[in-house]
């Protein structure tokens, strides 16, 4: 399965120090080249990037700029070049967590699914212990935001409310 990975998800995963995970669940990972290069800035807080040199990880970039143009006018360059990017490859899946972003790949016919889905099939096959645990890592390494309705849904999905 070919799949265009936001920031959110490469990030997430990296903090988690399971982003193997991601290559285990999809052949090819294309990485939006504005996305390849924010995950740059990890390097000066200790982050390994070298799993991202894996061949099931590929840096892709935007073909159609003026349509990139437009649609960062209402998303930021990422969400913007990962969707783009999906559509241009023909990409089975796009990992988003933006809601507004993900609202705009739905409106478009884009299948989609964010971290938590993501963390939940982690779980669900055993490849962590505990989602809530993962869920405060990512909150304390990485600040990140998660709406508690759909964590207690994610918690309660997999036994863990």
């Amino acid at each position: 399965m070919k799949v265009v990975a936001d920031s959110s998800v490469i990030l997430g995963f990296l903090a988690l120090g399971k982003i193997e995970i991601l290559t285990e669940f999809f052949d090819q990972i294309l990485i939006p080249l504005s996305v390849f290069e924010e995950t740059q800035s990890l390097i000066k807080y200790g982050y390994d990037l070298g799993p991202l040199s894996h061949g099931s990880f590929i840096v892709a970039e935007c073909r159609n700029k003026i349509a990139l143009n437009e649609l960062s006018k209402v998303l930021d360059i990422g969400e913007s070049e990962s969707i783009l990017v999906c559509m241009e490859r023909s990409a089975d899946l796009l990992l988003i967590d933006e809601k507004k972003g993900r609202k705009i790949a739905e409106n478009l016919g884009i299948k989609i699914t964010g971290i938590l889905g993501l963390l939940i099939r982690c779980k669900i096959e055993g490849k962590i212990d505990s989602l809530k645990s993962e869920i405060e890592v990512l909150k304390k390494k990485l600040n990140f935001r998660l709406d508690d309705k759909l964590v207690n849904y994610a918690l309660g999905k997999v036994g863990e409310l």
